[in-house]
């Protein structure tokens, strides 16, 4: 049982009525339960959420209620919570977060939420299970951090081994090799991956997996008995495979970053480890584009065709949820690729684009979709730099909720032509419509692939 289950019970027993539901996978499971109990509006941004909250107690003096999924998208609420505590407006705050062991790993949206607001939540409540320990003076603001662990049963524990036959070696975002790495990467039987954020781009490598998929089957398979990570948390799906499976492989990070897990070991370089006996696994090649070419108006498609236009000396910004993961899977360029990945937000991504528009003379393409344009719809009160260009993939919602089996409400469909809203800044901005139907049908065939 979710303890947003049980929460119900208290929400009712302090009279609300209302709650303000901002999407997100890590609290996406809250969504029907809530609908079912109070009278529940979806809204893209969290600080919007948060003072719409803050107006509706403001004004009916009964408790209200944000319900906000993890990461930096509890801290959007930061300033209703400041004026509600000087206000004293009885605002409640329910944030899902990750699990504690994840607390300080910098996993995907794992940050700090424990007691995030400090004084201006007179109340907190941390809820690691579907025990419910909420004090009888509750008083307001209230925020109610919820725990949501999607880790099979198991024991936790790993086993480092001294020597390792299967090695598969990331390369990610801020990654630095030495050349006794290098040498070693030329010589060893390994599986390499490279992130497109390393910006490692021509590694001359004859061990380079080019498609995430070959190392999730191979993972899948139990083909690796250990994972060396160079750089910071990957971008790959398998760092939260890593976290819920049964199998928990070892892990090993070259240098100081944080792991992204709940175990890791930390080592110098790759020389650290026995991996003299380690032998090359099998793995079959798969080619992409054959599968794009099919599905032109599908989102990956629009996405290459704005790769394929590049000038080599631009500088790319990708914006989190899915164009990062495509950009991973399509990536083919010598460009330098920056992204926001210490916590994945969507928040700010615009205005961060504009930062490094003007940090440069090269011209920087910020390739976004349209919740995250939505969502940062303030910047374009400011000038914006003649040297940064919009891409904004517009699929008519966040469609990165469909593969989720939950609740639909969540995508927060619209048919919005978000260019339309920013007439002023027009030759910045390019909109792309995305055929939604070929984009399904684009990864039913690569999943079948």
């Amino acid at each position: 049982m979710l303890p947003i289950d049980n929460i119900t019970s208290l929400l009712k027993e302090l009279e609300v009525e209302q709650i303000y539901f901002c999407s997100g996978g890590r609290n996406a499971s809250f969504l029907q339960i809530l609908k079912e109990n109070f009278k529940v509006e979806i809204v893209l941004n969290e600080a919007s959420a948060a003072f719409m909250a803050l107006g509706y107690g403001k004004s009916s003096q009964k408790p209200v209620v944000v319900c906000t999924t993890s990461g930096t998208a509890v801290a959007e609420c930061f300033p209703a919570m400041v004026e509600a505590y000087y206000s004293n407006i009885p605002l409640i705050i329910i944030s899902a977060d990750r699990p504690e062991r994840l607390r300080f790993s910098h996993a995907p949206q794992a940050i700090n939420q424990v007691e995030i607001f400090g004084e201006y939540a007179r109340s907190f409540v941390n809820l690691s299970d579907d025990k419910i320990n909420i004090p009888s003076d509750v008083l307001f603001p209230l925020h109610i951090n919820i725990e949501v662990d999607d880790r099979s049963p198991s024991d936790g524990k790993v086993n480092f081994l001294a020597a390792y036959k299967a090695p598969l070696i990331i390369i990610s975002e801020c990654a630095f090799i030495t050349d006794t790495d290098m040498d070693m990467l030329k010589d060893l039987s390994a599986h390499v991956y490279i992130e497109c954020l390393s910006n490692y781009k021509n590694l001359n490598l004859s061990n380079i997996i080019q498609q995430e998929k070959i190392m999730l089957n191979n993972f899948a398979k139990n083909s690796y008995d250990v994972i060396i990570r160079i750089g910071r948390t990957p971008i790959s799906k398998l760092w939260r495979v890593l976290d819920s499976s049964d199998s928990l492989v070892p892990v090993y990070t070259i240098g100081e970053f944080a792991s992204g897990l709940s175990y890791e070991s930390k080592i110098n370089s790759l020389s650290d480890l026995d991996l003299s006996d380690s032998q090359l696994v099998a793995a079959v090649p798969i080619s992409i584009q054959a599968t794009i070419a099919k599905y032109p108006s599908s989102e990956i498609a629009i996405l290459t065709d704005i790769m394929n236009s590049l000038n080599k000396e631009d500088i790319v910004f990708v914006g989190n949820s899915m164009p990062i993961r495509y950009w991973q899977m399509i990536d083919t360029t010598e460009n330098k690729i920056l992204a926001s990945r210490g916590a994945n937000g969507i928040d700010g991504q615009i205005a961060t684009a504009i930062g490094i528009a003007r940090s440069t003379r090269s011209k920087v393409h910020c390739i976004v979709g349209d919740l995250t344009f939505l969502y940062d719809l303030g910047v374009f009160v400011n000038s914006i730099p003649e040297n940064l260009i919009i891409h904004v993939l517009n699929n008519k919602g966040g469609r990165i909720f469909e593969q989720i089996n939950l609740d639909q409400d969540i995508i927060l469909a619209h048919n919005l032509a978000v260019r339309d809203l920013i007439p002023t800044s027009s030759k910045h901005v390019f909109e792309y419509f995305v055929d939604n139907t070929e984009t399904a049908l684009f990864w039913k065939d690569w999943n079948n692939a």
